[in-house]
């Protein structure tokens, strides 16, 4: 063969190679540099190989960006951490844009600008197109950001919300800056209504009471829903509805229950399960007392004034 046709062979072999590892196909070449290769089971990590990801120490992540063009950890301090960090092509660029932030995993085209995710105090994930712009998830605390999120000038800078599974939205200026999420609020119901800030507890006298109760995000919410209402816990996305929970007398009442008109006015249990008592007046005034737990009855009065 003469060196000519050598030459293009090489070349030939070379291109396929280059498609190949583009396509994200499992090579041992792609496996060195990209955490999991192409075996990852989550989805949302197997459409990110394609954009390469890099797991390691803050300098190899940086020489692996770097050296192959990947447009991450570019400016002063752009990646420094300690111990190992997770970042994708796109991420981490801007000073200090990643700077001592203490998440597992930076999905690519995040994080991008002056201090964006400077010490992040806890995160699991930063999502894909997240975090972008000055000091845009700075010193933020909490356990995830969901994708396309967080993108504008401190945008969850300072943000606390550690109760909640992974904040999302919060692209406006400042939008979310020193914000406190938190998945219930607890106090007298003044207390609770001034803390929830519309997220609960919304309604004329929807949360009326002088003892200290704990309600769940995204409940209480209609007129009188839960005024006077004698449960210690009312759980999320529950007792919404016209006196959905007025006057009754238990202890819990769980998520996603008490839900419609009158679902639970005046209801004497011990405790209302999760999922429970959804329906108009399906649990009014029915005595549960001998049961732990009160489940079903999520039809239209299904077990209004019932005796259990």
């Amino acid at each position: 063969m003469s060196p000519l046709s050598t030459l293009i062979k090489l070349f030939a072999l070379a291109s396929c190679a280059t498609t190949a590892l583009a396509a994200g196909e499992d090579t041992a070449a792609s496996a060195t540099n990209l955490r999991g290769g192409g075996g990852h089971a989550d989805l949302t990590h197997r459409r990110a190989v394609a954009a390469a990801c890099f797991y390691g120490t803050d300098q190899d992540v940086t020489n692996s960006c770097t050296s192959g063009g990947h447009n991450c950890c570019q400016g002063q301090n752009a990646c420094s951490w300690s111990g190992e960090r997770e970042v994708c092509a796109g991420s981490c660029n801007g000073q200090a844009a990643c700077l001592r932030p203490n998440v597992e995993r930076i999905a690519p085209d995040s994080c991008n600008g002056l201090g964006a995710c400077q010490e992040v105090a806890t995160a699991t994930t930063i999502g894909e197109n997240s975090c972008n712009g000055q000091a845009a998830c700075l010193g933020f605390d909490g356990q995830a950001i969901a994708d396309d999120s967080c993108n504008n000038y401190q945008a969850c800078h300072n943000v606390n919300a550690p109760g909640i599974a992974e904040v999302s939205g919060c692209n406006e200026f400042a939008e979310c800056d020193e914000h406190e999420f938190r998945d219930s609020f607890t106090g007298t119901g003044a207390e609770v209504t001034a803390a929830c800030d519309g997220r609960c507890c919304v309604g004329t006298d929807a949360c009326v009471w002088t003892w200290t109760k704990t309600v769940g995000l995204g409940s209480c919410m209609g007129t009188r829903a839960c005024e006077n209402n004698g449960a210690t816990t009312i759980g999320r996305d529950s007792c919404n509805g016209l006196g959905a929970c007025r006057g009754n007398r238990l202890a819990t009442i769980g998520s996603n229950a008490c839900n419609d008109y009158a679902a639970c006015f005046e209801l004497k249990a011990q405790n209302v399960a999760d999922y429970s008592c959804n329906g108009w007046q399906s649990c009014r005034r029915a005595d549960a007392t001998n049961l732990e737990w009160l489940e079903g009855c999520n039809d239209t009065a299904e077990c209004e004034e019932r005796e259990f």
